[in-house]
């Protein structure tokens, strides 16, 4: 399973609701399936969680969220988060306060970015609206500024932590570029996903043998399947015909 963190919609940070629903359509574009999970919450049936924008982290949340990782949990954290405690009040000492030791760095200063303003990455990515000054103490850095206020400092980083790993991501990508950042870390956490089908939702049910096709679109679509569809107990041998704006059920054999 795979949870999205919660944890920025208690507070009114700048951007928030935008993050969630980028991330969201990352992963749905995907046919990730995603939870919305409390991060002081059991996460331990999750193979990864995303914190999109998690600037309100008590204690109890970084405890949490520590443990987790430290229990072979995958983490991704994106900018401005860990910055204040339960009362709003700001870490002592340099940011992610809460989460510097999962995320194996420091941030001394944050260089936000002109509107409009763009950076290139060391991995080809683009980033706009925020950059960060990191010094990483325990994390490796998957991407390094081009260009831009940090230039020549890391970008994105990924630290390894007790039995799990733990990625921070230090500006907003552009187009693609966040998606093929999340393939990484589902492809770490050992989740399988692939681009979706024309606007067609696949979701696999793990307590049996039935998949769930779902058709956001007003055309037909037609979709690889094998086994029987049971709402219309019609055999498919190697494609399904998904009508628009319609769900089908295909229980395959195994």
């Amino acid at each position: 399973m795979r949870g999205l963190d919660d944890g920025c919609l208690n507070t009114g940070a700048t951007g928030c609701a935008e993050r969630i629903e980028a991330f969201y359509a990352a992963l749905w574009n995907r046919n990730v399936t995603v939870d919305f999970a409390h991060p002081t919450g059991d996460l331990s049936s999750y193979d990864l969680v995303i914190a999109p924008s998690l600037y309100l982290a008590g204690q109890a949340a970084s405890k949490n969220l520590t443990g987790y990782v430290r229990d072979g949990g995958h983490l991704v954290v994106s900018y401005f988060s860990g910055i204040v405690d339960l009362n709003d009040t700001v870490y002592p000492g340099a940011a992610p306060g809460a989460l510097r030791e999962v995320l194996g760095l420091t941030i001394p200063e944050f260089l936000p970015l002109h509107e409009n303003e763009t950076v290139t990455l060391s991995d080809s990515r683009t980033g706009a609206a925020w950059t960060d000054d990191i010094e990483v103490t325990t994390a490796e850095v998957l991407a390094w500024y081009v260009d831009g206020p940090a230039a020549g400092g890391p970008a994105i980083t990924r630290n390894a932590f007790g039995a799990g790993s733990a990625w921070y991501l230090s500006t907003k990508l552009v187009g693609s570029d966040l998606g093929s950042l999340l393939m990484d870390a589902l492809n770490a956490a050992g989740i399988d996903a692939a681009h979706g089908i024309g606007g067609v939702e696949v979701v696999t049910r793990s307590t049996d043998t039935e998949d769930f096709h779902i058709n956001h679109t007003d055309a037909d679509h037609a979709v690889p399947a094998t086994g029987t569809e049971l709402l219309t107990t019609t055999p498919v041998d190697g494609t399904l015909l998904v009508p628009a704006g319609l769900t089908r059920v295909v229980r395959t054999t195994r």
